[in-house]
C-alpha cells in the first residue's frame, strides 16, 4: 500500500540488492506448456541407479536458490 508524501510515494517493497546482507529470493519456475520450469546453472554430475523406474539421474545447480536446500538437486532425465 502506498502512502502519500509531499514530494513522492513510501512504498512497502524494496530493491534487496540495495540492502546489506540481504539475499535475493529464489526466483520462482515459469510455467511452459502447462510444466513448471526452472533454469539451470550447470549439470555437475550424473548416475545411474537401477532401484529407479527413470535411472538416469543428473546432479545440477539451480540458478537463483545459493544457499538453499534447493540449489543443488539429483533430477532424472526424463524431468530436464
Amino acid at each position: 500500500m502506498a502512502s502519500q508524501i509531499p514530494g513522492g510515494a513510501i512504498h512497502d517493497t524494496a530493491v534487496t540488492s540495495q540492502i546489506p546482507n540481504c539475499t535475493n529470493p529464489p526466483l520462482l519456475p515459469i510455467k511452459i506448456d502447462g510444466n513448471l520450469e526452472f533454469k539451470i546453472a550447470q549439470v555437475l554430475n550424473l548416475k545411474l541407479d537401477k532401484q529407479r523406474k527413470d535411472p538416469l539421474l543428473y546432479y545440477v545447480h539451480l540458478v537463483g536458490y545459493e544457499g538453499t536446500a534447493e540449489e543443488f538437486l539429483w533430477l532424472a532425465a526424463v524431468d530436464l
